[in-house]
């Protein structure tokens, strides 16, 4: 027999042996893998049912959560979603045992870094999910008390508090992740500054005219009311609403909003037949 034929023989007896040292450590493994699936899989169940029935998805549904999946192109039910959560994690740590008893010590510590950042990722979730419900809230709040005072930029007034609330739970959420929010601080003074002074400027050209029409609209609503009809150069008309600084009349042309100083100085005013009975 050659040399070659000889060395062949011993590297294929060499294989045969490893192969079937380590027979018993596959078997482990693969029946090991199997269990884990198994196990992830019944816990992802488990999960979804709790969610049901404790009625976490409505409660996640009223934190918006619900939305944000959609937003996010999620077509799973937040039951579902958290379930799989459960799963992943669940198999992660599976693994992360694995690769600790095969001596895989790079893996394993990846993954435990990974599983060790997850409770501040949580947290900021929550503190974005339950930060968002107070926003919306407080938003409502302004925008009804806003209205009852008859503001007409009651819609824009809600929409900078809800953007100035959402602004502080991010940067909470932020710094709860372990992010450094002070960049974003700066760029934010320095943005704020900017608005400041553009809307410190543009008042400074327009509060006397708009403190003229609330001064008038206090006296409109104190002279005249709702149905109550003004005799303009545009025509007869109905008064529909009065708000801060302008009032709305009902013409046969259409809808007309004048602001409260030019229409106590521009009126005849003649009281409606349903009024004076």
């Amino acid at each position: 027999m050659s040399d070659f034929a000889v060395e062949l023989r011993q590297v294929f007896s060499e294989f045969f042996h490893q192969v079937v040292s380590a027979a018993p450590s596959i078997a482990l493994l693969v029946t090991t893998s199997i269990l884990a699936i198994l196990i992830c899989w019944l816990v992802e169940r488990v999960i979804i049912v709790v969610a049901r029935r404790k009625r976490i998805t409505r409660l996640l549904e009223t934190l918006g959560f619900t939305e944000w999946l959609t937003r996010a192109g999620v077509r799973r039910s937040p039951a579902h979603f958290l379930g799989r959560i459960g799963f992943w994690i669940l198999l992660l740590l599976f693994v992360r045992t694995g690769a600790y008893v095969f001596d895989l010590v790079p893996i394993s510590q990846a993954i435990g870094t990974f599983l060790s950042y997850l409770p501040r990722l949580f947290a900021a979730i929550a503190i974005l999910l339950i930060g968002g419900l107070v926003a919306r809230g407080v938003s409502a709040v302004v925008k009804r008390g806003a209205e009852g005072a008859g503001s007409d930029v009651a819609t824009s007034l809600s929409a900078i508090v809800y953007g100035v609330v959402m602004y502080a739970i991010v940067i909470m959420a932020l710094s709860q992740m372990g992010i450094d929010t002070e960049v974003i601080r700066v760029f934010s003074v320095i943005v704020l500054a900017s608005l400041g002074l553009a809307f410190s400027l543009a008042f400074g050209f327009g509060a006397r005219t708009t403190f003229e029409n609330v001064i008038a609209g206090y006296h409109v609503r104190r002279s005249f009311g709702v149905g109550d009809q003004l005799t303009l150069t545009e025509g007869t008309g109905t008064i529909e609403r009065v708000t801060a600084t302008q009032t709305f009349l009902s013409l046969d042309s259409g809808e007309f909003a004048l602001p409260n100083a030019d229409l106590l100085g521009r009126t005849k005013f003649r009281r409606s037949p349903a009024a004076s009975d």
